[in-house]
């Protein structure tokens, strides 16, 4: 009987080789699909609708997974079940728009609305299991090596799918290489799940972690001081698209926003915790919840 060690040695070899033909999937498939709209006559609004509703939708599939997760063992599968329908709905996508040309954007959103999905549902049982299987000292070594591999082969992938629709272009015949691209993203995709398929689950064993309930989390931490951290990160990257007029005339130049300019635009300064706390140590009178207040700035 072959030592647990070398079957989870092997099955660390299988998930750097899947991730490298899924980076070819990425880089030369996914990476064009706002391309292949353009080449439907996509209008703007459908462009943005592609890029921004499978992400949508990939994240419930991720939260749905979690569950199925945590009632059926079998990470495996699960993955499995990800990684072949991600492969089989190349087939739809290239397919039913070429056809149906009048419903053709339509019919690309809703078909990568539905490859997201099956990807990112596949996500929580693969990190399970792969984080299981690669030593805690190593993991860092091991996911790295894999990030780089992962992003060089996309790289290439992405140069030489960019070829193959230069040329079918000179030929005058863009959607031919389309074909091309996406039957080898599709085929990439094939190769990366039976390398998941060769992974052996047998030797990790399942344990089950308690579910996350936003609500309960909420009361839980209600008062703590935890609660402004993800108020900050919720916050903080909503003034990055703020833009303003740097000159009063109107140029049709845009500046970005300071901090500064944010808070004015929120009309809140927070005060400095930092600084309270420093003065409650060194034995000063610390202010009450007046000073920690939100206060207004003076326009």
């Amino acid at each position: 009987m072959e030592h647990p060690a070398a079957i989870s040695e092997r099955s660390r070899h299988y998930g750097i080789r899947e991730g490298a033909f899924q980076a070819i999937m990425v880089g030369g498939g996914e990476n064009y699909l706002s391309a292949f709209a353009l080449l439907l006559h996509a209008s703007a609004f459908q462009i943005g609708l592609l890029s921004a509703l499978p992400q949508l939708v990939g994240t419930w599939a991720q939260l749905f997974s979690v569950k199925v997760l945590n009632r059926f063992h079998h990470r495996k599968a699960l993955i499995l079940v990800g990684a072949a329908g991600q492969a089989v709905v190349w087939l739809p996508l290239l397919a039913l728009p070429l056809v149906f040309r009048e419903h053709a954007p339509w019919l690309l959103i809703a078909c990568a609305v539905a490859y997201v999905a099956m990807g990112h549902f596949a996500i929580p049982a693969w990190n399970s299991l792969i984080t299981d299987l690669v030593d805690p000292d190593q993991r860092g070594a091991y996911f790295g090596h894999r990030a780089r591999l992962m992003t060089v082969t996309s790289f290439f992938a992405l140069c030489g799918a960019g070829l193959v629709l230069h040329a079918a272009e000179a030929w005058e015949k863009p959607w031919a290489g389309f074909v091309i691209i996406f039957l080898l993203a599709a085929a990439a995709r094939g190769v990366s799940t039976s390398y998941l398929a060769r992974i052996d689950e047998s030797t990790e064993s399942v344990t089950r972690e308690a579910e996350f309930r936003l609500l309960a989390f909420l009361r839980r931490e209600r008062g703590s001081n935890f609660r402004p951290v993800p108020h900050a990160q919720a916050v903080g990257p909503a003034g990055g698209p703020l833009r303003q007029q740097t000159r009063a005339e109107g140029d049709g130049t845009a500046g970005a926003i300071s901090p500064d300019a944010v808070r004015h635009q929120h009309g809140v300064l927070l005060s400095d915790r930092s600084q309270l706390r420093r003065r409650r140590d060194l034995g000063g009178t610390v202010a009450g919840p007046a000073e920690l207040r939100v206060r207004r700035r003076p326009s």
